[in-house]
């Protein structure tokens, strides 16, 4: 992709967006005063009707009713082609915010906040101003779904193959700004939730109430007929007790099948306009053409006996808008009685599921790959400084160059260089307090697990091998788990230990280790650990205070490097240039500090 000035793009879409916006209003206040002129003729034909019945006025009142319905309708569309251009506007100021560093008002993926997971916590992929957060673009549960077992899944059947596929997509999908934004645009309109998805799912594996049952079938269809002609033979002096006695059998039968309506209901209610969305999401899909394979075989997906999903799902969300009048009793209730309006919802809803019900997740799967992708790529759209990640087949390889944590903003975020290009690397990196050491670590852990996750990275050069992280970094106590914070940390490090052991291919990142007991036993402790380590060929970087563990590096000078970070004092203030260089830190900071918040040393 050529490298754009994201911003520069963005303000011209806004004015685009504002012309078209002011256009539409304009077209808003014509059809206005049209409606208004409508009424006013209405009623002053309808006056003269009252006065004198003749077919003139009739006839132009009835030219005026279809004006005032016609103009309603179009005034209609035009609000929402309004609202929708006012949404694509909206996405362009917010994107201004992005570039500039501002976390937008996207899910945080809160919900996902594990600290079991291997490395999620550590490396603050969820939560309040989290990796997850910075991202992402989605508007579905389904979008959200994949991006976030993208961003904390190692696939066991990863290959390079499939990621560079996904790097295909995301490079082509960058471009496409309009297609992007549509997309999200029509996703802003619905509240999506992984709940009510997982029950929208559920009508899938529900029995059938209605569908098979002929019998049944054919009542539903028939019996209204002589209910209605009941009711009208009312008027020609039959009895009102013959149509009541209709009512009645069809309020039994209503109630016998009340039970399968209503959990019928209860899974499939208040969907429609999220179906409304997502048909409009695959339609935009559908008619647009596509470079890579893999968005071409996602496009031929969304086609079912030579129609489209969109059209697909637009009928079911008008079926379930149909079943959703039992939300309006005033005429749910004579409805329902008297025309079996529920099991005729039922009926067509079933017959969609069985025609449509076997492929439904697979279009899903379809929005949510596009979606989670397309994160990725506003994310490339928007740093044109970052780069798409070169996946090697060597056996381990970690080189990157100008790297940087990707939420750090462009102007204070300083870059560093790694070259790790044989198995059984273990860099301890030192360095005083607030020099950069555990930022470096998670600059390295967060772009790694966007490179596994086939996004962009905050790099000008990044090349790994397929590697799968380990962190023991932002250990706690746990009083609910009852742990202590040494135990806790323990077993942080065993999880990592046995992940080697079972020789996957980890990249372990280890913060200060063994914090929570005495100097002495942490150095014995992290020494055993970092030959245990070296002798199962371990890759990663460990940060420490412990100089007394940079010494390993003459008995292991093929497997251990040291590196460090440094800071000064430059006019009584403490400054750090926040570069990673080789060797051992021979500065510290700690007394200083204590002095700068007032503690006597």
């Amino acid at each position: 992709m050529e490298k754009t000035n994201p911003e520069e793009i963005y303000k011209q879409r806004i004015d685009t967006f504002e012309s078209q916006i002011q256009l539409l209003r304009r077209k808003e206040t014509l059809l206005s005063a049209i409606k208004l002129v409508a009424v006013v003729c209405g009623i002053l034909l309808l006056v003269k009707l009252a006065t004198k019945f003749t077919s003139a006025p009739l006839l132009a009142f009835i030219v005026v009713l279809i004006l005032f319905i016609v103009a309603v309708a179009i005034h209609e569309n035009i609000i929402k082609m309004r609202k929708f251009q006012e949404a694509l506007k909206t996405i362009n100021e917010n994107e201004i915010r992005a570039t500039l560093g501002e976390f937008l008002d996207f899910d945080k993926g809160e919900e996902f906040i594990s600290t079991d997971h291997a490395y999620s916590s550590d490396l603050d992929i969820f939560g309040d101003r989290s990796v997850f957060h910075y991202l992402n673009r989605t508007t579905t549960s389904i979008g959200k779904r994949f991006l976030s077992n993208w961003l904390t899944t190692f696939p066991e059947d990863l290959s390079i193959e499939k990621v560079k596929e996904k790097q295909e997509v995301v490079q082509e999908l960058a471009g496409k700004v309009d297609l992007r934004q549509n997309i999200q645009a029509h996703g802003r309109f619905i509240e999506d939730s992984m709940k009510r998805l997982e029950s929208f799912q559920d009508l899938f594996d529900e029995p059938d109430a209605v569908l098979g049952k002929m019998p049944l079938i054919i009542f539903i269809h028939l019996f209204p007929l002589f209910t209605l002609g009941a009711v009208v033979s009312v008027f020609f002096h039959v009895s009102w007790l013959v149509p009541l006695g209709l009512v009645l059998v069809q309020g039994i039968v209503n109630r016998l099948t009340g039970k399968a309506r209503q959990r019928i209901y209860n899974l499939s209610s208040r969907n429609a306009k999220i179906l409304t969305a997502y048909s409009k999401i695959t339609a935009e899909l559908e008619k647009e053409i596509f470079v890579c394979k893999k968005l071409n075989e996602y496009k031929s997906e969304l086609f079912l006996e030579d129609k489209s999903a969109s059209s697909h799902i637009k009928k079911l969300s008008t079926l379930l808008g149909y079943f959703d009048m039992r939300l309006s009793k005033e005429f749910h209730l004579p409805f329902n009685n008297l025309l079996f309006w529920d099991l005729h919802c039922v009926y067509r809803i079933e017959k969609w599921k069985k025609k449509t019900g076997p492929v439904i997740h697979k279009w899903f799967d379809v929005i949510g790959n596009f979606e989670a992708l397309s994160t990725f790529s506003n994310a490339l759209f928007n740093n044109p400084d970052w780069t798409m990640p070169e996946m090697s087949g060597l056996d381990f390889r970690l080189e990157a160059r100008s790297i940087g944590h990707p939420l750090i903003p462009k102007m204070e975020n300083i870059r560093n260089d790694i070259f790790l290009k044989q198995k059984g690397n273990i860099l301890i990196v030192t360095g005083p307090n607030m020099s950069g050491k555990t930022t470096f670590l998670k600059t390295l852990g967060v772009n790694i697990v966007l490179a596994i996750a086939g996004g962009p990275v905050c790099a000008k050069r990044f090349v790994l091998s397929p590697l799968k992280i380990y962190t023991s970094m932002k250990v706690t106590d746990s009083l609910d788990k009852k742990l202590s914070l040494f135990y806790a940390e323990l077993q942080r490090l065993k999880m990592i230990m046995d992940a080697i052991l079972r020789k996957e291919p980890v990249f372990f990142l280890i913060d200060e280790m063994l914090k929570g007991t005495n100097e002495s036993d942490r150095h014995k402790g992290a020494m055993a650990l970092i030959k245990q380590l070296v002798e199962n060929d371990a890759d990663g970087l460990l940060a420490t205070h412990d100089l007394g563990l940079t010494k390993l590096e003459q008995d292991y000078a093929e497997k251990i490097s040291n590196y460090h970070f440094d800071g000064y004092i430059e006019e009584d203030k403490l400054l750090f240039d926040y570069e990673l260089k080789t060797g051992i830190c021979q500065s510290s900071n700690a007394l200083e500090l204590m002095k700068k918040v007032g503690i006597k040393v």
